[in-house]
């Protein structure tokens, strides 16, 4: 396994700031990737303590040919990992674009219409909005 990246605060900070105006404690999420940019995202939840928001974590259908886990939660593929959720997070800093397009072609219309999928690389804030 490779060695996770150690972040900086400004690094988590930033991320913070996105994730605030995106994820409420009451709510079911899921990070797709399991990379430093997972790791990243990880690390500011867990300053935010919204860890518990966290249910499952996502990646690609061909490396998961046993149980794997990030952080004590099970890696589980997109058609399994989905069930319940309010969201998803893309927190892979290369082909995110690509991710975000395979997440949405594999989710039914049904689930698209109550699970929000953010590309949180390219998130702006609302503050950012304003």
């Amino acid at each position: 396994m490779i060695k996770a990246k150690v972040f900086s605060d400004r690094d988590i900070g930033t991320f913070e700031r996105k994730l605030k105006d995106i994820i409420k404690i009451n709510e079911n999420w899921a990070i797709y990737g399991t990379g430093n940019g997972a790791e990243l995202i990880y690390a500011a939840l867990s300053n935010m303590c919204l860890i518990s928001a966290i249910k499952n974590i996502i990646d690609r259908d061909e490396i998961l040919y046993n149980k794997k886990y990030f952080h004590d939660i099970e890696i589980k593929t997109l058609s399994d990992g989905c069930n319940a959720l309010d969201g998803i997070i893309i927190a892979a800093i290369d082909n995110h674009d690509i991710i975000y397009h395979r997440i949405l072609n594999s989710l039914s219309k049904e689930q698209l219409k109550h699970i929000r999928v953010i590309d949180i690389f390219t998130y702006n804030t609302l503050e950012e909005k304003a």
